[in-house]
């Protein structure tokens, strides 16, 4: 460690061997910082109930950053007993057993389910603290519970404190799922506002985000995610769509497969060029319209994958699938997967609103389009449009200038330059 490192402690819940989008942001930016001349030190869960593992993601982390594992409750390996489906369907889950899960996870558990990890994380730092000089935390959620965490310790002990909000907490769509009580949501909000008050600093991942905070901590900055690196790799000689990671209830873009079971039935040539090909956890509905709409022949089915994995998979694709949140909230969340998708230069095609920050972001860089969840007209004609420049022999590529931005160790300089203006 360069003796003249400032030390910058980092809280997060998710961290290999935790897999998905969300455990890439710090992992990466916990990496460049270490380049930067920081010395993150990391404080994670030890027995942490991750719905998605990738063990490959453990190569990844610079082996001079330190790790530090603290043991708390898990609930959610309880709420698994009844659930013949991994922790994803909890908010979907059907009948009496699934309705009292939701209402204990609404009611009972706050800010969430991880309330319990926040106790043996403050008094690990409190002692951490006496030996070693902590320049500056870092706290992201979700889970949310590690806002509350970074409240108590900046109370204790008076460290300077980013909080970075991957997603919103009080609107945020798992709890409209919930069907939680006003005076919960109101809790919710009354806390979110505590934790941006109190907060030094405020990093978010999308404008609309940056813009509402703002009005509480005028010291939100945007910070977006990013991608680490552009991949390569041949395109498929069929007319492949891929989509990679998790899709839920409220992600599943029934108006979509509607479509391609119509070009199949109208198209024969299309019906031998196509393929779909879904990796990662699928929520019963998707397959169920899948099969529905005649499309299970074309249809290829993976189990998750270690992110190294991937990449053949979303480098041959001919298009890619990003699929939002069917929520009037979704205007103000970009998906991380968006950006590992960029990487690869596919035109990507996105489920979600229109009108939201993620539609603007795939307009200024030119990466594809958004359709409305409800639209169906447009989304026919753009496929048909992609198809037959594939017919042309016309493979198309994003610019990679245009997606330069966002690269992590660009992104990384940025946040070095936040963490310094708040301790200096």
């Amino acid at each position: 460690m360069e003796t003249n490192a400032k030390t910058v402690l980092i809280v997060t819940y998710y961290w290999p061997p935790a897999g998905g989008s969300g455990v890439q942001r710090w992992l990466y930016f916990a990496n460049e910082l270490k380049q930067l001349g920081w010395n993150p030190v990391i404080v994670t869960q030890q027995n942490a109930a991750y719905s998605l593992r990738d063990k490959s993601l453990e190569d990844k982390i610079d082996k001079s950053i330190e790790v530090h594992r603290v043991r708390g409750w898990e609930p959610f390996k309880m709420a698994q007993i009844g659930s013949t489906n991994t922790q994803q369907d909890a908010l979907t889950q059907k009948g009496f057993w699934g309705a009292f899960k939701r209402w204990v996870r609404a009611e009972c558990f706050f800010p969430d389910a991880r309330m319990f990890w926040i106790a043996p994380v403050v008094r690990f730092v409190q002692q951490y603290a006496t030996h070693h000089k902590i320049d500056a935390l870092i706290t992201t959620g979700p889970p949310h519970s590690s806002h509350i965490i970074g409240y108590r310790l900046t109370k204790k002990l008076s460290i300077p404190w980013l909080a970075d909000f991957r997603d919103p907490w009080a609107d945020f769509f798992q709890n409209k799922q919930l069907s939680m009580s006003k005076r919960m949501q109101k809790k919710h909000l009354y806390w979110q506002n505590i934790i941006l008050k109190n907060t030094d600093l405020v990093t978010v991942t999308s404008p609309s985000l940056n813009q509402k905070f703002k009005l509480t901590n005028t010291t939100c900055k945007l910070l977006t995610n990013g991608y680490e690196s552009l991949l390569k790799g041949k395109q498929s000689e069929s007319f492949s769509i891929v989509y990679t990671g998790v899709m839920k209830a409220i992600q599943n873009p029934t108006n979509l497969w509607k479509v391609l079971g119509e070009l199949i039935q109208e198209n024969s040539k299309f019906a031998t060029d196509f393929s779909l090909h879904l990796i990662g956890d699928f929520d019963a509905s998707v397959s169920h319209n899948i099969q529905s709409e005649g499309l299970q022949a074309h249809t290829e089915f993976y189990e998750y994958m270690p992110k190294d994995n991937l990449e053949p998979y979303v480098t041959s694709a001919q298009m890619l699938l990003m699929v939002s949140v069917n929520d009037e909230d979704s205007y103000q969340i970009i998906p991380g997967k968006l950006f590992e998708y960029m990487a690869a230069c596919r035109p990507i095609l996105a489920i979600g609103n229109p009108d939201g920050d993620m539609s603007s972001l795939m307009n200024k860089t030119k990466t594809g389009q958004v359709f409305d969840y409800s639209e169906k007209i447009h989304l026919k004609e753009y496929i048909t449009a992609a198809y037959d420049s594939f017919q042309r022999g016309e493979h198309q590529m994003i610019s990679n200038a245009s997606i330069a931005p966002y690269k992590r160790s660009e992104l990384a300089k940025q946040l070095s330059g936040f963490l310094t203006e708040m301790i200096s």
